[in-house]
């Protein structure tokens, strides 16, 4: 989850992300990786209200970046 919450600090696809983990982009995937990270707040949508928009992209929360940054720090 950490390698996917750190690749996010810059807004990323659905592919990109599945591919930087070694997935591939089956459905099955993005529920079970991605979904989690977004109903916990941990990563956002750019474009919340179009779900479904082939121009979606997914980038890690403000609070998140810090908790990141502070953890590299120690």
């Amino acid at each position: 989850m950490l390698e996917v919450l750190g690749y996010c600090v810059t807004a990323k696809s659905k592919v990109e992300i599945l591919q930087h983990i070694s997935l591939s982009k089956q459905s099955k995937n993005f529920h079970q990786y991605l979904e989690p990270m977004i109903s916990k707040g941990l990563i956002e949508r750019t474009q919340p209200d179009k779900l479904t928009s082939k121009h979606q992209k997914y980038f890690t929360t403000v609070k998140v970046k810090y908790l990141l940054i502070s953890h590299n720090n120690v």
